[in-house]
This record gives structure tokens, sequence and C-alpha cells, in this order.
């Protein structure tokens, strides 16, 4: 709003301009003033900028059938069938959560708990995951084409763009609770 040399306070628009245009004769007081009365500031100052609400991206389906978020929790007491890994896969409609004990984070594991979700729930229209080897192998790919499921890669290091964070964060929370409280390290993964 001042061109392209912004003023974001009287002394940096001071060090910007000597900066920019050493020699110059413009008094410190001049600065202060142009700053003091700009009116694109003073609204951002005293927060009247309600007209510009902030983008908020989700992820919002049109349907209960369309996507489902699928990701690998690690749970530290390895039980007594040497499960050790829980497969999350989360219904970003209806926040239907499915978990599926597995030994290994592999494909084969993972895949088998997709098969087990998509035969108890119905088929969806697309899969989002993060970029783990466990989801872009050729398994899942070739049963994901199997059943006609479109497959969505969610963004690097942003770990909540897959829908399936919050939901873990709940999972370990509460399976933490049963463990602790009841005394189920060995058996926390018996139906």
């Amino acid at each position: 709003h001042s061109g392209r040399n912004l003023h974001p306070g009287t002394r940096r628009t001071w060090l910007n301009l000597n900066a920019c245009f050493p020699g110059h004769k413009i008094p410190y007081k001049v600065v202060e003033d142009f700053v003091s009365t700009c009116p694109i500031c003073q609204k951002d100052r005293l927060r009247m900028n309600d007209s510009l609400q902030p983008l908020v991206r989700h992820l919002k389906p049109p349907h209960a059938r369309s996507i489902v978020g699928v990701d690998t929790l690690t749970v530290t007491p390895v039980d007594q069938y040497g499960n050790q890994y829980l497969v999350v896969v989360v219904n970003l409609f209806t926040k239907l959560v499915g978990l599926y004990p597995v030994k290994t984070h592999d494909a084969i594991s993972v895949a088998t708990a997709l098969f087990q979700y998509f035969c108890t729930y119905g088929l969806v229209d697309s899969l989002i995951s993060d970029p783990g080897t466990e989801f872009l192998n050729e398994v899942v790919t070739l049963l994901l084409q199997w059943f006609g499921i479109r497959k969505s890669i969610s963004l690097v290091d942003r770990h909540q763009s897959n829908g399936v964070e919050a939901t873990n964060a709940q999972v370990l929370r509460l399976l933490k609770a049963i463990v602790f409280d009841e005394r189920l390290q060995r058996t926390w993964s018996s139906p």
C-alpha cells in the first residue's frame, strides 16, 4: 500500500529509507507522521480488517462414500499376538474409524486392513494417505485398482492434510487410558 517498500513501523520504515536512499533529507518526524496517518495501517493496528476473512481449507467430502483416509500408528506395548501397529482408516464424511491391529506396517498388512474395511463398510470413491512406502506399494495399488478406487497422496511434511492425524491422537489417548487403567498391556488388540 506504499509501493513495493512497505512501512511496517516508524523505526523500520526510517531504517529502510536510509538503506534504500542514503543521504536523503527527510526528517524522522515526517516518516512518523506518514506512518501514523496511513489508513490501512491504522485499520490493521485497530483490528478493523474483518472484511477479509482468512482462507480456511478443509477436507469436506460431498457424500459419505467419497473419501477415506488411512494411516499407520505405532503402539508401544506389543500385545500377546505380536501386534505392534494399528492401521487407522477414517471416513472423512462420517468420521467412522476402523482400527486394524497388525504385526508389521508393510504393504500386505495395509492391503489386508483396507480389504477388511471395504468388505465391512463398502467401497468409496477415493483413498488419501501419506507418501509412505506401505501405501505406495504395488500391492495396495493393485487392490485399489481392483476395487476401482482412486488414490490420492497427502502433502509431504503436512500430516494434517490426510485427515487422519486428529483421529490418531485420540486413538492413542484412549488406548493409553484403557491399557493403563484396566491393565491390558498384553491384550489391547483383542476384540
